[in-house]
């Protein structure tokens, strides 16, 4: 039999990983299947198999022959409509993620920046790390405590599959370069975002589907094949002005991701300092490509402006497409329709300096509404002191002000996420 592009464990379907296009940027359409789950799934599979087998022994005549005609295999990646098919997946994954915060940030809440709602049972799994009221099992079950892990690994294994398959391709050279490149630099991302959050973790760098009882590697060599991986999407990456749609990796992206993978380095828990003129050298060579400027910072966040030429690399979102960001209803207070997820640490507001920054990155004064039935409406008075509002503290104004309050009960967002 051959083997599918997602391996053994699961058929996946072509048209699930249909590219989608709008307004001129590139959104991806994709499924997803948690790593935790696989062993499970492979059990359940036998389980399965047991039940066919007995099912042919007593009813010959019924016909469970599966039709794979619409399933995409290694062998079938020979255009660049197949590669992007697969592309899809990786970007659409990624872009999952991240709309939510309240789940791609948990371990963050333990930081000074953030906090989170006392009360309420869904606020639960966030006031744990804020609280550091987890570890050595405490809480291990707190829902959405593995979303991050699992998300990371789906786009790994999509990654490995798409290199596996990219060396047998019979697609234009030019296309397999860059979607290698691509595959490498969202490999290399996911690694980079696990390592930051969860240590040693398993180096897994094929499709091969994993047991669950892979041995954990050491930062350091967890780091070595995060270089290696950007190396590859550095040189075979299009420059940030040749990319094929909006929101697509660049070479000055992975320049942005290596910059940041070299501070870390440079940092706890290697502190190999000499990493940090490698960061510099990076950061100095997207600069010297001439393409990037600042915007003002009270214009970054409007939604006419984003995909400027401050953003290296975002995530994008569409109204057409109803593909949502939930950024602007995880920093809202309940009574601005929001869910109360995130907002500052008073002292990190204290402490903030004064200008023109504070003043975009923060509402001083909370928004009050309501929902009429049409869309979310002020109430009298329209605004309040954050002294005075229910959760006690100020909001992030940056990933509120360009909501769209015409689309349901609480707000959301379409404003593409600057990522690097």
């Amino acid at each position: 039999m051959k083997r599918s592009l997602f391996n053994s464990h699961s058929f996946v379907q072509f048209s699930d990983f249909a590219p989608v296009c709008y307004e001129e940027n590139w959104i991806s359409l994709g499924t997803i299947l948690p790593l935790r789950m696989l062993c499970a799934k492979i059990v359940r599979r036998a389980l399965s198999l047991v039940l066919v087998s007995l099912l042919l022994t007593s009813q010959a005549c019924f016909n469970l022959e599966e039709d794979t005609s619409s399933v995409l295999l290694l062998e079938d990646l020979s255009d660049e409509g197949s590669i992007t098919a697969v592309l899809t997946s990786i970007y659409r994954k990624h872009q999952q993620l991240v709309a939510y915060p309240g789940a791609h940030f948990l371990v963050a809440f333990a930081a000074d920046d953030i906090t989170t709602w006392w009360k309420g049972s869904s606020s639960f799994r966030r006031y744990l790390y804020d609280r550091f009221n987890y570890g050595e099992g405490q809480n291990a079950d707190t829902p959405h405590a593995n979303d991050a892990w699992e998300a990371y690994f789906d786009i790994i294994y999509y990654s490995n599959s798409l290199i596996d398959g990219l060396k047998s391709s019979a697609a234009p050279e030019k296309t397999i370069k860059i979607a290698d490149a691509e595959a490498h630099f969202f490999r290399a991302l996911s690694y980079l975002e696990l390592v930051k959050r969860y240590g040693n973790i398993p180096l897994i760098l094929d499709g091969i589907t994993p047991t669950g009882r892979e041995k954990r590697a050491t930062v350091l060599e967890n780091y070595l094949q995060i270089e290696q991986d950007l190396m590859i999407a550095e040189v075979n990456l299009p420059n940030p002005d040749e990319v094929a749609n909006v929101g697509r990796v660049s070479t000055a992206a992975a320049k942005a991701l290596f910059a940041e993978f070299y501070m870390h380095w440079a940092g706890w828990p290697l502190k190999e300092h000499s990493k940090y003129a490698l960061a510099a050298q990076k950061a100095k060579d997207i600069i010297s490509l001439g393409f990037f400027e600042l915007l003002p910072i009270e214009k970054l966040w409007l939604l006419e402006n984003q995909n400027s030429r401050e953003s290296i690399f975002s995530v994008q979102f569409s109204k057409t497409e109803d593909r949502r960001s939930g950024y602007p209803a995880a920093y809202s207070h309940h009574q601005s329709r929001g869910w109360s997820d995130i907002y500052p640490e008073r002292q990190f507001f204290y402490d903030f300096p004064d200008g023109a920054r504070k003043d975009a990155t923060f509402y001083y004064n909370i928004p009050q509404r309501f929902w009429n039935g049409t869309r979310l409406a002020a109430k009298d008075p329209a605004f309040i002191p954050w002294e005075e509002s229910a959760n006690l503290h100020p909001m992030y104004k940056k990933f509120c002000v360009s909501e769209d309050l015409t689309v349901r009960s609480r707000t959301v967002g379409y404003l593409s996420l600057i990522h690097i």
